[in-house]
């Protein structure tokens, strides 16, 4: 997670004599010469003073500095004042600073672009929500037709059924050359064809609709709903040697939706969904073939940010891009001891964005997902919570069992608090073609967790966790209380 980008720590030292001070947080960001932050009631403020012995003062409250000389505090803003003042001393020299800071600036309202509605529409990928705020609840495909009757606050909304419809950014709508909302696709058969590691089950569809897809452990199942569809489906090939796909039920709980639940004969290990020439494609993953120790197994390191994404920052000024990647580093070179095969998404210091990061895994077929992060908190939450530590992010419930597994593994390598496991929508967690999980370490931004990570050793102790939570996974080893 990141407080705010930057390369560079902002510091300013109003007296030559000690002490120092060093300002962390609030900062600007790059391109910046403003300190911009959310209009909350309090505020974090961390950095470094110089001695250690020093005392210090932020916004009159007494703030203990660390023996590392970091200090952490939470404090009142005055937004009429809307500066932050530090005082430090020792003996009779004195240090004061002030930060001057403002509320980040509102986006500019969106323009509606020029369309008639109701409207068909080609849309061109993106993600739409159930309102103009809400969750992401699907993810249409470049070239589906849909039909748009409303714009607001930069998106349009495109009816599914009756009674349910979801909002796309206005960038990804054009349009689609008629008043007319599309015809409702027929489907009368379908068959299952097998290539390679995936069991594709294929429809004869004309054109790419919208649709939902969903994965189940309990039972194991892949759940698909196509919007727009009517339903003749009354033969369905199997072809022999099919290992994932159990059985497919189809459904028409909704006039124009088509509902198939694909039954699986083991957990899943990723799918997805293609628009080709001849119709729709759900390609289910077969389980890999893993050997003497994890031979057959493809797995992608992914530290988070870099370059010049720095992600958050410590105290002292550790940056989380450095940590994660020389945690993953050492993860990829456990792996590959352990048979797996391992691609890194960068391996220096170099800027890469989340598209070509998940490109990335799909291009190679990874098996496993595993994106390294370290975590900081958002302006106004108190970081002196007593939950704060690791946690692990999933989005797809067949990443959950590994989600919980490695996370145990991290709790117990760093003796921090268990902050647990979030089902969180973020673009590391939510490729579907493979497990994916996305790991917030420990909290950068508190003085304790960031010496920990200075520690020349921490890289090593937490690879060997997240190592250890995969390999326990693959083996189905069944860890206590893991829900």
């Amino acid at each position: 997670m990141t407080i705010a980008p930057a390369a560079l720590l902002f510091a300013t030292v109003i007296h030559s004599a000690l002490p120092q001070i060093t300002v962390v947080y609030p900062r600007p960001a790059p391109g910046d010469t403003a300190i911009y932050i959310d209009r909350v009631d309090s505020n974090f403020v961390f950095g470094t003073v110089i001695p250690a012995d020093a005392g210090l003062m932020v916004n009159g409250m007494v703030t203990s500095v660390q023996p590392d000389c970091t200090y952490l505090a939470f404090v009142l803003l005055d937004w009429q004042k809307r500066y932050i003042s530090l005082c430090a001393w020792v003996g009779a020299d004195t240090t004061e600073r002030r930060v001057v800071f403002n509320s980040r600036p509102a986006p500019p309202p969106p323009k509606q672009p020029y369309l008639p509605l109701p409207r068909r529409v080609l849309l061109s990928g993106g993600a739409a929500r159930t309102a103009p705020n809400g969750a992401y609840y699907l993810f249409p495909d470049s070239g589906t037709i849909a039909y748009a009757d409303r714009w607001q606050d930069g998106l349009f909304r495109l009816p599914l059924t009756n009674d349910r419809v979801v909002w796309l950014a206005s960038d990804k709508v054009t349009d689609g050359g008629s008043t007319d909302p599309p015809k409702p696709q027929v489907v009368w058969k379908g068959d299952i064809t097998i290539e390679e590691r995936w069991e594709i089950l294929h429809l004869p569809l004309a054109d790419p609709t919208l649709y939902r897809i969903t994965d189940s452990d309990a039972p194991n199942r892949i759940v698909v709903e196509l919007f727009g569809l009517v339903s003749h489906l009354d033969r369905i090939h199997y072809p022999p040697g099919l290992k994932q796909i159990s059985e497919v039920i189809w459904d028409q709980p909704e006039e124009n939706v088509l509902r198939l639940e694909v039954a699986l004969n083991g957990h899943s290990w990723g799918y997805k969904i293609e628009w080709r020439e001849d119709g729709f494609r759900l390609a289910v993953r077969r389980p890999p073939q893993i050997g003497k120790k994890l031979h057959g197994l493809c797995i992608v390191i992914d530290p988070g940010h870099g370059g010049s994404q720095a992600g958050a920052i410590g105290p002292a000024g550790m940056m989380e891009k450095d940590i994660n990647l020389a945690v993953a580093l050492k993860l990829a070179e456990m792996m590959r001891k352990r048979g797996a095969e391992v691609i890194l998404t960068r391996s220096a210091d170099t800027t890469l964005g989340l598209t070509e990061r998940v490109a990335l895994a799909d291009s190679i077929g990874a098996d496993i997902l595993v994106s390294v992060h370290h975590n900081a908190l958002p302006d106004g939450a108190n970081p002196f919570a007593d939950t704060l530590g690791p946690s692990t992010r999933y989005y797809h419930p067949q990443s959950r069992d590994l989600a919980w597994t490695v996370q145990w593994e991290i709790v117990h390598a760093l003796n921090l608090p268990d902050e647990g496991v979030y089902y969180d929508n973020l673009a590391l967690a939510r490729p579907p073609f493979c497990l994916a999980i996305l790991i917030e370490a420990a909290y950068i931004m508190l003085p304790e967790q960031e010496r920990q990570m200075r520690d020349p050793r921490y890289p090593e102790r937490l690879a060997n966790a997240i190592a250890d939570g995969i390999v326990a996974f693959v083996k189905d080893e069944k860890y206590p209380l893991l829900r």
